[in-house]
């Protein structure tokens, strides 16, 4: 007796080890053989006691899975219901509608069905193929670019998570058609590719991700629908090749996933003669391909399911019912999508009493189908919870996963011009035209936060002239960014490509460096063979648009490989490798390993401060390893009803944060060239100081604010009250040339009084830490002296425009226009009014708006540039400006007086209330402006903080947000995420 219970448990073991049916070896909680042998029996259990409970009516309607839409009338779920109370059929298939909809039809179905149906979707895509609200995945063939199956398998795990929550069983996908023949009008971009490799592994992952979470996959269309050149949903396609071709690549990815487990396979509306000659007969009604080859050749022992048999494929050839009928005999377990189940049911007791089919056949397949429903969890079922299903249907880790999908399959397909990435900035005039897109689209926004760029586009159907007239207008640019949008699928109609934009694309190639960015399907190459610099990204949505010009400008590295032949030159696995990443990327936070909500504080944060008026709006962004993921605009101009709100591409005056943007930053460069040492008096660099006090200020002491110089020095207190007409002119004319404010022009003499008071200013007795401005004034002068070019173009030449910091200037009235600049204080000062595009400390108005303690405009976006090339230790774009131990020594603590580094600030070490986070390492360092703004870099942590704010309007005396501590608040918030996501388990 021990003997044979030993052989019986052996015997059972093997069967569940080896049985390529066997899904439930694919759940990560069954282990270990002993927990499988108990899996299976408890299937096997439940599975006899539901199959004895049923009549041979129930059995028969369990063979039918019908089609469900939740986004049409009540009738329509009434039908179903009729089918489900009436028929007992076996389960639904969903198609267009809405998540909750349909979850609540799925609870009623469930509700009014004695036995648990099989709630089905078609979502290759995932469930937004056929539902809205919810989000879309990559179409197959971009996933075919993508080298590494891993992240495919994790979408996989993605959709299964999706389709629980929906109470969806099984997806009907992957689809493991070779698409092997560019015309094909149905698969296409449907499937993973042309190479059955390829096609074979991405099956198998996109499978094993959605069959470890539960949900069961379906392989369409066997035997293979890619080589094609008819639909099936209207015709009945002919393919011709002979078996030893069909096994040598179609088969072969359904081989693979049958030896794997996957759950079903889709039958194809397809003749082929060599499985089956008989005439008009499609291989999904076929016992040849069916039975002989599926079942009996490959071994398959898992759900075989008819492709929809209201197809024109079948149903111009067979009457409902009949065909239902004959897809059965066939060998299909499920007949998917019949037209009349009513007659269907009546043809299969007609057959059951001529002795066409017995009932033994129908209960093979029910047993099928009922293992399937138990390996999908409905021996358990439970209702699909309707709170919050579309919150949890749309998590930031699966629009994260979404985004690194698209990535991940970017193809360079050409580099001839070794472009890619585009480099030295500043040598180059850029455009880009969008051909069948639209101006202000993710493409141009992005393309502005890496470089000056003008944007052009025009409709894909324009007429020659509007080409030649765009053409026209291109001629003077160095580079050209085109993209190619609002593509076709299908090579019908050339792919939604026009001649004229063909032409106009050949004749631009020929005048300017081009780079191209194909938004559609990879065939479309073939129009391209000319242009030396081609990128494609396959589809075209929000998340390619942006992603592009981080590929072009070397924020994301492009890995892809063309998964199909569109040309001799464009062959199946081309793809030029980019990974040097040599620029920022925007990105979500789930990519550093951080959660999106864990920022929603500042959100708050921001909106309090608003609320009670510490600040007009703001921009914050935030950093880490290179890559940005915060990045957001808040409020508005001012507090008036109507004013703009506030953009990321805003200009904001800095404030002091030019201490370190500009002067400091340029004292490095000076400092690497050895033009600049720190062991120097101030009157080696500037000899009118020979016969001043601060002749022998030592300049190190001056950037650690120990020099003994005053704060600062209120100048234009000088031209107050009664004198007003003696210094200030409300034109433009003679000897007042300086701009100080709106209509306000200041006497061209004056900044010799300014430097006059510095020069002649006392010097504390006992130096010791003061913050001072004044140094910085004359360290504008030593640049100057020294470089033997003004400060402004000093630091334009030498960083902001090789850098890509385009919207970072002095005077930004020159560059920008009036509403892109946010205005500071209503001064009653000597300049009444609101200033607006002028620099607000008088002291650097009064200079003409460039001073090198305040006078810098910019975005965040340009700080976190300049931020992110002092954590890369110098270099940035593929460019180094400064030497990583330059770097480390200036913005190191250099006294035990204070805490500052040279030229920059640091956390304070002896209190709490610093002008950091709590949180930030000591190594942290930066600076803040008077107007409202702070920019820190943590090197410890790789995180870049900018926040920038115009707090001083309408009057600089308000506190509040220093105060409120927003600011440090803000960046609190962002060691708080890192720490939260560090204690994920």
């Amino acid at each position: 007796m021990k003997m044979r219970v030993i052989l019986i448990f052996s015997t059972l073991l093997t069967l569940i080890l080896f049985s390529n049916n066997s899904f439930t070896v694919n759940r990560p909680d069954l282990d270990t053989p002993s927990k499988l042998l108990q899996e299976e029996l408890k299937k096997k259990l439940w599975v006899d006691s539901v199959l004895q409970s049923m009549t041979i009516d129930e059995k028969i309607g369990q063979l039918f899975m019908v089609a469900a839409y939740s986004n049409r009338a009540k009738s329509h779920e009434d039908e179903i219901l009729h089918l489900i109370e009436n028929y007992h059929i076996g389960g639904v298939l969903f198609f267009q509608g809405g998540p909750v909809r349909q979850a609540k039809m799925t609870n009623n179905f469930q509700k009014k069905s004695k036995y648990p149906l099989m709630i089905a979707i078609d979502g290759e895509w995932g469930v937004s193929m056929r539902l809205d609200s919810t989000i879309v995945f990559p179409r197959q063939l971009t996933l075919g670019a993508i080298k590494d199956e891993a992240i495919i398998r994790e979408m996989g795990k993605e959709i299964a998570r999706q389709c629980r929550r929906l109470g969806i069983h099984m997806n009907l996908a992957p689809v493991a058609d070779v698409n092997n023949n560019p015309l094909n009008p149905v698969i296409n971009d449907r499937s993973f590719g042309e190479d059955k490799f390829n096609v074979a592994l991405k099956s198998l992952a996109y499978m094993s991700g959605m069959q470890n979470e539960g949900v069961l996959a379906c392989a369409k269309h066997f035997p293979g629908h890619g080589d094609t050149d008819k639909d099936s949903h209207y015709t009945l396609p002919v393919i011709r090749h002979n078996m030893s071709r069909l096994r040598e690549i179609e088969l072969y990815p359904f081989q693979l996933l049958s030896n794997h487990g996957i759950a079903g396979m889709m039958s194809a509306h397809m003749h082929i003669p060599a499985i089956d000659s008989t005439p008009n007969l499609a291989v999904s009604l076929s016992e040849n391909a069916l039975k002989d080859i599926l079942r009996d050749e490959l071994g398959y022992e898992g759900l075989i399911i008819s492709d929809a048999l209201n197809m024109k494929g079948v149903s111009d050839f067979f009457k409902p019912g009949e065909l239902d009928l004959k897809a059965f005999q066939a060998g299909n377990d499920i007949l998917l999508f019949p037209e009349n189940v009513p007659a269907a049911v009546e043809k299969f007791h007609l057959a059951l009493k001529s002795g066409e089919i017995s009932e033994s056949d129908i209960t093979e397949s029910v047993v099928r189908i009922l293992k399937a429903k138990y390996n999908a969890g409905l021996n358990q079922y439970s209702r699909v919870e309707i709170n919050n299903l579309v919150e949890d249907l749309n998590t930031d880790e699966a629009k994260w996963l979404r985004r690194s999908l698209f990535e991940h399959a970017v193809t360079t397909v050409r580099n001839e011009d070794n472009l890619l990435p585009v480099r030295k900035l500043d040598t180059l005039k850029i455009a880009s035209l969008s051909i069948g897109g639209k101006l202000e689209s993710p493409y141009q926004k992005t393309i502005d936060l890496y470089s000056k760029a003008t944007h052009f586009a025009i409709d894909k159907n324009a007429v020659q002239a509007q080409f030649d007239g765009v053409l026209k207008e291109l001629s003077g640019y160095d580079l050209v960014l085109v993209s190619m949008q609002s593509m076709g699928r299908f090579s019908r109609n050339n792919f939604g490509i026009s001649q004229n934009s063909l032409r106009f694309l050949n004749q631009l190639n020929e005048k300017s460096r081009v780079i191209l960015s194909v938004f559609g399907n990879p065939y479309s190459l073939k129009n391209f063979q000319s242009i030396p610099n081609i990128l494609v990204f396959y589809e075209e949505n929000e998340v390619t648009l942006h992603i592009a010009p981080q590929v072009i400008f070397g924020g994301i590295p492009s890995t892809g490989l063309l998964p199909v032949t569109a040309s001799y030159d464009f062959k199946a696995g081309t793809g030029v490798l980019l990974e040097e990443k040599i620029r920022l990327k925007y990105t979500e936070a789930e990519d550093l390993g951080l959660r999106t909500s864990d920022f929603k504080k500042i959100d708050k944060i921001v909106e309090e401060a608003i609320k009670n008026k510490a600040m007009p709006g703001c921009q914050v962004l935030l950093a880490k390893d290179g890559k940005v993921f915060f990045h957001k605009a808040y409020g508005n101009h001012t507090y008036d009803e109507g004013s703009k709100e506030v953009e990321v591409s805003d200009i904001y005056d800095l404030a002091s944060i030019t201490k370190i943007s500009a002067t400091t930053l340029s004292l490095m460069h000076l400092y690497d060239l050895g033009l600049f040492t720190l062991q120097s008096s101030l009157s080696d660099y500037l000899s009118d100081l020979n016969n001043s006090n601060l002749k022998n200020l030592n300049v190190r002491k001056m950037l650690l604010h120990e020099a003994g110089l005053r704060s600062w020095i209120p100048f234009y207190k000088k031209t107050l009250p009664d004198k007003l007409q003696e210094y200030y002119c409300n034109e433009q004319m003679g000897c007042f040339t300086i701009p100080v404010g709106n209509n306000l022009y200041l006497r061209n003499d004056f900044p010799d009084t300014i430097y006059s008071n510095i020069h002649t200013s006392e010097l504390s007795r006992r130096p010791e830490y003061r913050y001072s401005d004044l140094g910085f004034y004359l360290f504008k002068d030593v640049v100057e002296e020294i470089s033997g070019m003004t400060f402004e173009e000093f630091t334009e030449k030498n960083f902001y425009l090789p850098m890509g910091m385009h919207r970072t200037a002095f005077k930004p009235l020159r560059y920008f226009d009036l509403n892109e600049i946010v205005p500071t204080e209503v001064s009653a000062d000597f300049r009444v009014g609101l200033i607006h595009g002028n620099v607000h400390d008088q002291g650097a108005a009064m200079l003409g708006g460039v001073s090198g303690h305040a006078g810098v405009f910019s975005p965040a976006n340009d700080l976190a540039i300049l931020m992110q090339m002092f954590l890369n230790g110098g270099h940035y774009g593929g460019e180094r400006f400064l030497s990583e131990e330059t770097i480390e020594f200036f913005t190191s603590r250099h006294s035990r007086s204070n805490r500052r580094g040279l030229g920059f600030d640091k956390p304070e070490t002896s209190s709490s209330n610093g002008p950091t986070a709590k949180s930030a390492s000591p190594s942290t360092f930066g600076h803040s402006g008077f107007t409202g703004t702070g920019v820190w870099a943590d090197p410890e942590y790789g995180l870049s903080y900018v926040f920038v704010s115009n707090r001083i309007h309408p009057s600089a005396t308000n506190r509040k947000l220093i105060s409120e501590n927003i600011r440090t608040r803000i960046h609190q918030v962002a060691y708080d995420a890192i720490k939260n996501s560090q204690n994920v388990p």
